[in-house]
């Protein structure tokens, strides 16, 4: 039985992928659904990197929208695409925390930031 094996469920013989093959089951299922969602996933991670970069906060949505976007494109097919979206949208969200901390130079710290008259407010 070689190449070949059999389903306890199934009488039929079933073959099995030869190296370097992708199983039947693991191709692109939603060739173009699988594609919008990766891109869709670049889009909110672009705009996660440009609320980052101009204000300095942390905005965990973008970020958030862009993995489940990733996710999906992979669930659907485009497995490269989709890793690689999970991958850049994480490192985008870790980067707008990074940057909402100050350690960016140039970025002021987001959480740090209080208003003027707090003092008078206090009674300080």
């Amino acid at each position: 039985m070689s190449g070949e094996d059999y389903n306890i469920y199934d009488e039929r013989p079933r073959k099995e992928p030869q190296r370097g093959q992708e199983p039947p089951e693991q191709k692109d299922r939603h060739p173009v659904a699988s594609k919008v969602f990766a891109v869709l996933s670049f889009v909110f991670t672009g705009f996660g990197l440009i609320v980052a970069l101009t204000s300095g906060g942390a905005s965990v949505v973008p970020g958030f929208l862009a993995i489940i976007s990733g996710l999906t494109a992979y669930a659907l097919g485009a497995r490269k695409l989709g890793i690689a979206a999970v991958v850049v949208a994480a490192v985008v969200m870790i980067f707008g925390v990074v940057a909402s901390q100050g350690f960016i130079p140039g970025i002021e710290a987001s959480d740090h930031a209080y208003p003027q008259d707090v003092e008078q407010q206090t009674g300080q």
